[in-house]
């Protein structure tokens, strides 16, 4: 379902992607974006996507990832560091909370997807 908005967001060269492999598998990923705000004075970092394999929930890979994230954004500046999910998955929720974040919004949100060849 992600593929080609995960290639797409590598391909613009803003979104870095962060990722364990092991014996040619990839494990899990982490997209993110060094800076999101229209601010000059403010660097905010933007998780966009974790996955995580089936098999490999229980390895703590996205913790991982987001931690190494979390030092790069330390190294580059970066005042914050955002990320969303839909206020019902609370998998994702509760997977954030235990990394820190604090839920400062909530609002209805729809993802709507279209094959781009209809």
């Amino acid at each position: 379902v992600y593929s080609s908005w995960v290639s797409n967001e590598i391909e613009n060269n803003e979104t870095d992607i962060y990722y364990i492999h092991e014996n040619n598998i990839l494990n899990a990923f982490l997209l993110y974006k060094k800076n999101v705000s229209p601010l000059k004075t403010i660097k905010v970092g933007f998780i966009g996507l974790i996955a995580t394999q089936h098999n490999s929930k229980n390895k703590n890979y996205a913790s991982l990832l987001l931690n190494y994230a979390f030092k790069k954004a330390i190294t580059e500046n970066t005042n914050y560091v955002i990320a969303n999910t839909e206020s019902r998955n609370t998998s994702a929720l509760n997977f954030f909370k235990k990394n820190n974040f604090k839920v400062t919004s909530t609002l209805f949100e729809s993802n709507i997807w279209v094959n781009k060849n209809l």
